[in-house]
């Protein structure tokens, strides 16, 4: 997401002339660098993964990420000491 908003500023300040280019002193070299900052903004958002979505499944109960019906916080891993209260509960 920043390669693409860095790019866009190369851009606008290298069209506009009012940036230049270090070492260069050209405004379309910056320009230039902008649009290869923003193709690589690009493609790295497409190869991004999705967000994960909330799921159902049939036999009933409420399930999201997990898939179980007893999780129905959403959280893909118990809270820590989960199983130690669980142990408490039943002995």
């Amino acid at each position: 997401m920043g390669n693409l908003i860095i790019g866009a500023l190369f851009i606008i300040g290298g069209v506009s002339g009012h940036f230049v280019m270090r070492g260069t002193n050209s405004t379309w070299a910056l320009a230039a660098l902008g649009g290869v900052l923003v193709l690589v903004g690009i493609v790295q958002l497409s190869r991004s993964p999705a967000a994960p979505t909330a799921t159902r499944r049939s036999g009933g109960g409420t399930t999201r990420r997990t898939g179980r019906a007893g999780n129905v916080t959403g959280r893909e891993r118990p809270q820590a000491g989960a199983s130690r209260r669980r142990l408490r509960r039943a002995g």
